[in-house]
């Protein structure tokens, strides 16, 4: 099973481990277990190819026109890679495959064996156990004790404060709030923690944003506290680019808030958006366990109907990216020319023109450049740079309703003066549809999809 997927990078991977490594027991082990896992399947398909002819009269006596049959197949296999058809084959198949058998295929990865064994390899199995805490808030018996809260630590920069640690806010209710600007998921989380800053601090609930960077422009501090003000960010916000502090919370997801009480123990964590009435209420009881009677009203819900058909979000850069469904091959770091597929699949994007593909973006290297890309969903935002004002066209193909998105201009466009989520498309309800964004200059640089609906 190992083996059989990626054959070429495995045997690399094995043949460096061997070379760069003193021979002993645990390598041996290593190429002696890759040469079993190869030959297994060689040897199935040797033996069942033997039984096969042997049970077949016509395959036996026609051997020779066989063995020229199955090499036509290989040559046109090889043709129809380099012309990267079996990528559009793939992109078929699972776009083919029913939602329950896609779910099945990425199940492994989030097993508990998996998680366990990523632990173990990153140092975090001896991390207090989170995860597996369940609270019922609404209950009258006091919120659970998971563990002493780690400390803030590594911390960059801070903004709209001096330095803090936990240790200096013992007596006071603390949310360590991991964010990061351009994330859509994080940024609509901030109106209810701008919210409780507003209506708790006095009462001695401290907001701590723990800005971890998910792209390299996110490490500059003017674009972090360009951020806040757009925001209206006013509580500590601490730039974790090295991820210090993310590392020893074990945290894995934007966003993600950990609450602290007044001894400094974790009392609750939540992952991702919503439980916005569960979370204030957490507040709630922790604010009441240090003599604070809050009878402030709940934050009112904002309302947000999302979609499980919603196109997930979506990485241009080579690193993560999956989507890519231009019938060319996508070529590292290198600038080359791509072309849009007549049809684009569901969930996909392509490319037009001059590109270079980056690890964590694509780069615009012409002008009037094209990316296409097919969704679904009610908004869809746009993660981009450019080093000087320059604008993106937004043309909606479909659906033929009306583009609300409040960052157009009066010419469908989008001027992208700093690095940040732009909104290019909002629609009236989550809808199936088409755009095409052309990028009127070259140096701009795009690097994720986020949406909405």
């Amino acid at each position: 099973m190992v083996w059989a997927p990626c054959a070429g990078p495995i045997l690399a991977s094995v043949t460096a481990l061997a070379a760069t490594q003193e021979v002993s027991f645990a390598s041996v082990i290593v190429v002696v277990s890759y040469a079993i896992g190869s030959g297994i399947p060689l040897l199935g398909i040797a033996y069942g190819g033997r039984t096969l002819i042997n049970k077949v009269p016509f395959l036996s006596k026609n051997l020779g026109k066989v063995q020229k049959g199955f090499g036509v197949v290989m040559i046109l296999t090889a043709v129809l890679i380099a012309l990267n058809m079996d990528v559009l084959v793939t992109t078929w198949l699972t776009d083919a495959l029913p939602g329950g058998l896609s779910r099945a295929l990425t199940a492994l990865e989030t097993s508990d064996a998996v998680t366990e064994q990523l632990d173990a390899i990153s140092g975090r199995e001896d991390q207090p156990a989170y995860f597996t805490v369940e609270t019922d808030v609404q209950a009258d018996e006091p919120l659970p004790v998971l563990g002493v809260a780690p400390e803030i630590t590594g911390i960059n920069n801070w903004l709209n404060s001096e330095a803090l640690t936990l240790a200096d806010l013992r007596g006071k209710v603390v949310i360590v709030d991991f964010w990061t600007y351009s994330c859509i998921n994080c940024v609509r989380t901030l109106p209810y923690l701008t919210d409780w800053h507003d209506k708790y601090a006095e009462d001695g609930l401290v907001i701590l944003g723990v800005h971890t960077p998910e792209f390299e422009f996110e490490k500059d501090t003017k674009n972090v506290a360009d951020a806040l003000d757009r925001f209206g960010i006013e509580y500590p916000v601490a730039q974790d680019n090295d991820y210090k502090t993310w590392r020893a919370y074990s945290n894995r997801y934007w966003p993600a808030k950990y609450i602290v009480d007044a001894d400094g123990n974790l009392r609750y964590y939540h992952f991702g958006e919503g439980e916005y009435e569960e979370t204030e209420l957490v507040i709630q009881k922790l604010l009441a366990e240090i003599g604070v009677d809050s009878s402030e009203n709940l934050t009112e819900k904002i309302d947000k109907n999302y979609s499980t058909d919603q196109t997930p979000e979506t990485y241009l850069g080579y690193g993560r990216q999956v989507a890519f469904a231009s019938p060319e091959n996508a070529a590292s770091q290198a600038s080359s020319t791509y072309s849009i597929p007549e049809e684009l699949a569901l969930h996909k994007f392509a490319l037009e023109g001059d590109w270079t593909i980056n690890r964590e973006h694509i780069r615009a290297d012409a002008s009037g450049v094209e990316l296409k890309l097919h969704f679904f969903a009610k908004d869809v935002y746009l993660v981009i740079d450019s080093d000087q004002p320059r604008q993106v066209r937004v043309d909606l193909l479909s659906p033929a309703v009306e583009n609300r998105s409040p960052d157009l201009d009066a010419s469908s466009a989008v001027t992208v003066d700093e690095a940040r989520l732009y909104h290019l498309v909002s629609l009236d309800e989550a809808r199936e549809g088409e755009v095409v964004l052309t990028f009127e200059s070259a140096g701009i640089e795009a690097f994720a999809f986020t949406f909405g609906s």
